[in-house]
C-alpha cells in the first residue's frame, strides 16, 4: 500500500509553478516517490512523520557535472602541473606514455563508486551526473545507496599521449565509433527511467571529430537522452582548436551545427569574451544562448587552477541555462554554490553579482531544465520526492536571518541531516544509511597509496608521486 510521509521544517523552500519561495514552519508531504504537498500545514492523515524542525527543507540538489572514483589523479596534481598544459588539471594525469594505463583507469570501480556517491549524498545531491564514467559498478552502487544518476561510458576519437616530451593526439575514429556503440548499449541495458538514467558523454571538443559528435547527438535523440561534452575547458584546448580550425571550441561547435538544447557544455569557460582568449568576434556567448545549449559550471576546480568563468552573472543575464557541478573533488555541491557566488563577485568586482538565489536555482531548477526534468529540482505536487533537510542550528551557521543565504554562505562544511531520493530515506542523522564511513575511508586511503605508488608506470617522465606533486613541507 502507498505510504505517506510528512516532513516538518523550520523553513521549506517550495515551488509555486514559477519560482522557489520560502515558507516558515512549512511542511512537505510525499506518497511513495512523489510530492503531494509543499507549503503550510497539512491536515490529512500520514503514515509517518520526520521531525526536521531545526532544518531548512529544500529540493534535492542536482550535480550536473562530476566524475566518479576516489579521484587519486585529481589529488595528485594540486598546485602543480606541466607547463604545456596551460594550468589544465586532468591533462597531467590523462596524458601517459603510449600504451600506459592512466591512473583513473587503475582504480577499484566498486570502492570508487561507493566513495563518490556517498560524498555526493552527504552534501545534498540527489541527482548526480557522472560524465563518461559509466560502469556496472556505478549502477550497482547507485541502486544500493539510492542515488539518481545519469551516466554511460565515455568515448572519443583521440586520446592524449606523450612519446616525445609533448602532448600529442592518438587518433582512431574506428575506436571512437566502437566506444560510442558501447555507450549506447550501456544505456539500453541499464537505464530504467527511475534511478538509472542515460546520458551520452563524448569526451571533449579537441578529442572528438565532428562526425563522431554528430553520430552521438543522433544516437542520443534516438534514446531520448541528453549529451554532455567538455568544451572550452582549457587554454590548451583553445590553442589546439584555433590552430586546427581557426575557431574557438564554441565557435567550432557552432560552425558544425552541433550546438543546441541536446548538448550540455561542461565548463564553457574559455569563450571568445574571456580575457585570456585572444579571439575575434566575441560571439560565442550569444551563440550558446541562441542555440539553447546548457552550461555545467564547476567553479571550485578551476579556481584551484587559477581560472574563473567570466562570469556566472554574465551567462545567466545572456539567457544561458547554467547548472552547477563539482567536477572532481570534493563533491560538495553546497560549497560549490558558495564558490560560484564568490568567484562571480570577484570577477565582476560587484558584491551584488552571483546572488544566492541564482546559484541555488542553478543547482536545482536550471540543472533540471538542462536534463529536461521538470519533476526534479523543486518541491511541488507531482515532483519527485527528492528532498534534503539541512540543519540550521550548527555553530558555524550562527543566527539565521535568511535560511537560503545562510545555507549558501555558511552551510557547505556540514553534511545534510536527511536526504530522501525517490521517496527513500538514504541519509539520516548526517550519515548515509548502511555505510560505515570510517571503514570506507580506510579502504579509500589504502587504494590511494597504492595508486600513487604506481605513478612512475604511467607518468611520461617516470616520476614518483612526490616528484610530480611535491609535498607542502619537506
Amino acid at each position: 500500500m502507498p505510504l505517506t510521509t510528512s516532513i516538518r521544517g523550520a523553513a521549506v523552500l517550495a515551488f509555486d509553478g514559477g519560482a522557489h519561495h520560502l515558507i516558515a514552519n512549512g511542511t512537505v508531504v510525499f506518497t511513495d516517490d512523489a510530492v503531494v504537498h509543499a507549503g503550510g500545514d497539512y491536515n490529512a492523515p500520514v503514515d509517518r512523520t520526520i521531525d526536521a524542525s531545526n532544518c531548512l527543507v529544500i529540493p534535492g540538489l542536482i550535480n550536473l557535472h562530476s566524475h566518479g572514483g576516489i579521484e587519486a589523479g585529481g589529488r595528485l596534481i594540486l598546485d602543480c602541473g606541466r607547463p604545456d598544459g596551460y594550468n589544465s588539471g586532468f591533462i597531467n594525469y590523462w596524458t601517459t606514455r603510449p600504451g600506459a594505463v592512466p591512473i583513473h583507469l587503475r582504480e577499484d570501480p566498486d570502492l570508487g563508486a561507493r566513495h563518490y556517491l556517498v560524498e555526493c549524498l552527504l552534501h545534498g545531491a540527489t541527482t548526480v551526473v557522472d560524465v563518461g564514467g559509466g560502469s556496472a559498478a556505478l549502477v550497482e552502487a547507485a541502486r544500493e545507496l539510492g542515488v539518481r544518476v545519469y551516466t554511460s561510458p565515455g568515448f572519443a576519437s583521440a586520446k592524449y599521449v606523450d612519446s616525445t616530451g609533448r602532448i600529442e593526439y592518438d587518433w582512431d575514429e574506428g575506436r571512437g565509433k566502437a566506444e560510442l556503440d558501447a555507450a549506447v548499449a550501456f544505456v539500453r541495458e541499464h537505464a530504467d527511467g527511475n534511478l538509472i538514467n542515460g546520458m551520452l558523454c563524448p569526451h571533449a571538443v579537441d578529442t572528438c571529430s565532428a562526425a563522431l559528435l554528430g553520430a552521438a547527438i543522433d544516437a542520443a535523440r534516438g534514446l531520448g537522452v541528453p549529451v554532455q561534452i567538455h568544451a572550452a575547458q582549457g587554454l590548451f584546448e583553445v590553442g589546439e582548436m584555433m590552430r586546427r580550425t581557426q575557431h574557438t571550441p564554441i565557435g567550432w561547435l557552432e560552425s558544425e551545427g552541433l550546438l543546441g538544447p541536446d548538448l550540455i557544455l561542461g565548463h564553457a569557460i574559455f569563450m571568445d569574451h574571456h580575457p585570456l582568449v585572444a579571439a575575434q568576434g566575441r560571439s560565442d556567448l550569444a551563440n550558446v544562448a541562441a542555440a539553447g545549449s546548457p552550461v555545467a559550471h564547476n567553479p571550485l576546480v578551476f579556481a584551484r587552477r587559477g581560472w574563473a568563468l567570466h562570469s556566472f552573472q554574465r551567462y545567466i543575464d545572456a539567457g544561458v541555462t547554467v547548472g552547477i557541478g563539482t567536477d572532481t573533488c570534493p563533491r560538495n555541491l553546497i560549497d560549490e554554490m558558495r564558490w560560484a557566488s564568490y568567484v562571480c563577485k570577484l570577477v565582476e568586482g560587484d558584491l551584488t553579482a552571483g546572488q544566492p538565489a541564482d546559484v541555488f536555482n542553478a543547482a536545482t531548477l536550471q540543472a533540471a531544465k538542462a536534463l529536461r526534468r521538470p519533476d526534479l529540482g523543486r518541491l511541488a505536487p507531482g515532483s519527485k520526492a527528492d528532498i534534503v533537510a539541512m540543519r540550521l542550528d550548527r555553530t558555524g551557521i550562527g543566527p539565521v536571518l535568511d535560511p537560503v543565504k545562510s545555507l549558501v554562505h555558511y552551510g557547505g562544511e556540514y553534511p545534510a541531516e536527511y536526504v530522501i531520493v525517490n521517496g527513500r530515506t538514504v541519509v539520516a542523522g548526517g550519515a548515509v544509511i548502511g555505510v560505515d564511513e570510517v571503514a570506507l575511508m580506510k579502504e579509500v586511503q589504502t587504494l590511494g597509496e597504492r595508486l600513487w605508488g604506481e605513478t612512475p608506470e604511467w607518468d611520461p617522465r617516470g616520476r614518483a608521486a612526490g616528484d610530480l606533486c611535491p609535498p607542502a613541507f619537506p
